[in-house]
């Protein structure tokens, strides 16, 4: 199935362990960076096609989180990210959402990685759904890779705006 073209979904294609970035930053970021979890499982629902997906995040599947992580660090670091930005955005890890809307009401997802807005008049709530949200898949295949972009976009009624996806796949040898 393909995507609508309003969409604004990444594909970033290949990444292997020989060139994802090694070692932290060497100065404290601006703003909090939670590192990504090591949660031994993740629980996903989907509602709509009755599918229980259990994923096993692996180092690797971290990886694109990490490297997420350590580029934002630097461009706030270099200036090419506004200092407001610890004020207007909260990064977070893995986070559960269970308020999907429409086809996808009752659905459960955990991303690999959120940008999530802070709203309101004083910027003191959280967004009911992040803007950005990063999936990675070291065994899942693009055409499910796409029904959660598909989740994200269409459950969140429109709220998530860009999902990033990351698809592994072994070096030609």
């Amino acid at each position: 199935m393909t995507l609508p073209m309003s969409w604004k979904t990444y594909n970033i294609l290949p990444i292997t362990l020989s060139n994802t970035p090694s070692g932290n930053p060497t100065t404290s970021p601006p703003f909090p960076h939670p590192s990504p979890p090591t949660n031994p499982h993740r629980i996903h629902w989907f509602a709509c096609d009755k599918i229980l997906k259990v994923a096993m995040p692996s180092k690797l599947h971290e990886c694109p989180a990490e490297w997420l992580n350590e580029m934002t660090t630097k461009a706030c670091r270099n200036g090419l990210i506004a200092e407001v930005w610890d004020e207007t955005m909260r990064i977070s890890p893995s986070p559960e959402y269970n308020n999907f809307v429409g086809k996808y009401a009752g659905s459960v997802k955990e991303a690999d990685w959120t940008f999530l807005p802070l709203v309101g008049p004083d910027r003191a709530k959280k967004a009911e759904f992040p803007s950005v949200v990063l999936e990675s898949g070291c065994s899942e295949s693009a055409k499910k890779l796409h029904r959660d972009a598909r989740l994200w976009k269409v459950g969140s009624g429109g709220e998530v705006r860009v999902v990033l996806q990351v698809k592994f796949y072994q070096p030609d040898t």
